[in-house]
């Protein structure tokens, strides 16, 4: 099982690598892969320019999810630490600015499977800031 996160982990860097070098493109398969592997919003951010961060990477091994929900714990409480662990990375975070999309909560209740649809939305393009303005988020 780690020897296959590992290469996902190498596979993943090694294909970020190109499209980090253009920034003008946006969704395909390493947002969408993205999505599927760290979480909902992962993928949307990356297409605006944003990269995995450490602690994401590190949700591989665990620690990263610690990592993860006690920096979610300091920024907005336990709400932030909830939201982080259950919905996944950015999602408790960025409660103070950002509400939780519709799309984050049917995930959690159907065990991710609304996500598809935002692995969809990566793979097109589009941003968490798209998203943000659709849907009326910002806080």
């Amino acid at each position: 099982m780690m020897k296959k996160g590992l290469l996902l982990l190498v596979l993943l860097s090694g294909l970020s690598l190109p499209q980090c070098m253009s920034a003008e493109k946006k969704g395909g398969l390493v947002p969408a892969a993205l999505t599927c592997c760290f979480g909902p919003r992962v993928g949307l951010e990356y297409n605006e320019g944003k990269p995995v961060e450490a602690s994401e990477w590190l949700r591989f091994v665990f620690i990263g999810e610690v990592m993860n929900c006690l920096e979610a714990y300091q920024k907005n409480g336990c709400a932030g630490c909830i939201l982080e662990g259950f919905i996944g990375p950015r999602v408790g975070r960025e409660y103070d600015r950002r509400d939780v999309r519709t799309l984050e909560w049917i995930g959690l209740a159907t065990a991710g499977l609304s996500n598809i649809i935002i692995v969809f939305e990566a793979f097109e393009g589009k941003t968490m800031t798209e998203v943000e303005q659709q849907e009326h988020l910002s806080k």
